[in-house]
C-alpha cells in the first residue's frame, strides 16, 4: 500500500479503519491523524505529522522493511502516464496513445 501526496494516513493508521492490519490502537495516534485533517496550514501540518510519525518510530507497531525506487522508461508518444505511489497501473484507463 501506499499514500497519495498528501500525508493523512487515517485511511490505513486509524484505530477503526479496516486497513490497520496490525490493529495499531493508541489514543495518541488517531488524536493527531484528526489534528492533521482538520488543518489548512502547509507548516502546522508538517508539525502535526512530524510528531505523528515520531510517535509510530517510537511505538513501532510495524517493521518497514523497505521502500521501493522505481524508474520507468516510455515512449514519448504514449500521453497521460502519470506513476505514482500506488503503482505504474493506477490510471491506465487514461492512457492514450499521440496521434
Amino acid at each position: 500500500w501506499g499514500l497519495a501526496a498528501d500525508p493523512d494516513a487515517t485511511s490505513i493508521w486509524a484505530s477503526d479503519s479496516s486497513w490497520n492490519a496490525v490493529k495499531f490502537l493508541h489514543p495518541k495516534n488517531d488524536e493527531l491523524l484528526k489534528a492533521g485533517r482538520a488543518v489548512v496550514d502547509v507548516a502546522a501540518r508538517k508539525k502535526i505529522y512530524d510528531e505523528w510519525q515520531q510517535l509510530l518510530y517510537n511505538e513501532a507497531p510495524y517493521v518497514f522493511l523497505y521502500a521501493a525506487n522505481e524508474a520507468y522508461v516510455y515512449n514519448g508518444a504514449l500521453k497521460e502516464f502519470k506513476p505514482n505511489p500506488f503503482g505504474i497501473w493506477w490510471d491506465v484507463e487514461k492512457w492514450h496513445w499521440d496521434k
